[in-house]
């Protein structure tokens, strides 16, 4: 499971407290859980475009 997939899973995960907590917490679930969706669409973001560079040196690094 990639970084952004475990944030959103957690943002979703927060759902099931709906009904079981007071209006006021609910209030407070709700941001968070707005704003662990959004940090996993930035995150999602930056995993595409990240690409993992070659080894250079140690037993991983190929032989050219």
């Amino acid at each position: 499971m990639s970084a952004s997939e475990d944030i959103a899973t957690c943002a979703a995960a927060l759902g099931v407290l709906g009904g079981h907590v007071t209006e006021e917490h609910w209030a407070i679930v709700r941001i968070v859980r707005q704003n662990l969706t959004a940090t996993a669409e930035q995150v999602q973001h930056m995993e595409s475009g990240l690409t993992i560079p070659e080894p250079t040196t140690g037993p991983e690094a190929r032989l050219a």
